[in-house]
C-alpha cells in the first residue's frame, strides 16, 4: 500500500517565471451575457436550466447503508477497525492490486456502487461500510466469511466454499481475518 497525491484535475504547466506581472481580469455580467476571455460573449442560461450534479450525497450513502439487506450492520467501531487494517487511516492509500482509499475498495466495485471519487474519505467510508455489510450478509451474517469476501472477493470465497473449504486461502487473507475477526466479534457483543 502506498500513498499518492489526489487526482484533482489537470496540472497547470506554468513554465518559466514571467518577467512582467500578470494582471487579473474579472468576468463582467451584462444582463444575460458574461464577458469571456478574448472579448467574446456567450449567453448564460437561467439557473433552472443547469443540470444538477448526480454525485451521491452523504445522506444517499447513509440511506444505502441502512437499506442493506440482512441483519448485519457494521457499527462505527467495526468500520474503524477495517479502515485501520486496510489503509492505516490514509485516505490516499493504494494497494498493489489497485484498491484505493480508506477502506481499500477496488475502482470497479466502487463505481458499481455509485461512487465517484474513491479517495474522498466520506464517500469511501460510506460505500465501504455498505460493501462490508453486503459481504457479511451475503454469507449468512458470518463475519469471518464476510471479512474473507471483503479482502479476497466474494467469488473466490464462493469457489472455496463449493470446493468443500479445500484449497489455498491467500496468506494475506488469513492474516487479515485473524487480525480483524476478534475485534469485529467483540464489537458484536457490545451491540447486544
Amino acid at each position: 500500500m502506498t500513498s499518492r497525491p489526489l487526482p484533482r484535475g489537470p496540472k497547470a504547466d506554468l513554465g518559466a517565471p514571467q518577467s512582467s506581472p500578470i494582471k487579473s481580469v474579472e468576468p463582467v455580467d451584462i444582463g444575460q451575457y458574461k464577458a469571456q476571455p478574448g472579448g467574446a460573449s456567450a449567453p448564460v442560461p437561467p439557473a433552472n436550466e443547469f443540470e444538477p450534479t448526480r454525485r451521491p450525497t452523504l445522506q444517499n450513502m447513509v440511506e444505502q447503508i441502512q437499506k442493506a439487506d440482512g441483519p448485519f450492520k457494521a457499527n462505527k467501531a467495526q468500520v474503524d477497525h477495517v479502515i485501520e487494517q486496510e489503509s492505516g487511516g490514509d485516505p490516499n492509500a493504494v494497494s498493489r492490486a489497485g484498491a484505493g482509499g480508506l477502506m481499500q475498495i477496488m475502482p470497479k466495485t466502487f463505481a458499481g456502487m455509485g461512487g465517484k471519487d474513491v479517495f474522498d474519505p466520506v464517500e469511501n467510508r460510506a460505500l465501504g461500510t455498505a460493501y462490508l455489510n453486503q459481504m457479511i450478509n451475503q454469507f449468512g451474517s458470518d463475519i469471518e466469511l464476510g471479512l474473507m469476501a471483503y479482502n479476497w472477493g466474494p467469488g473466490s470465497v464462493n469457489r472455496w466454499l463449493k470446493g468443500g473449504r479445500r484449497g489455498r486461502i491467500p496468506a494475506e487473507t488469513k492474516k487479515y481475518v485473524a487480525k480483524l475477526l476478534p475485534k469485529m466479534l467483540a464489537e458484536e457483543k457490545r451491540k447486544r
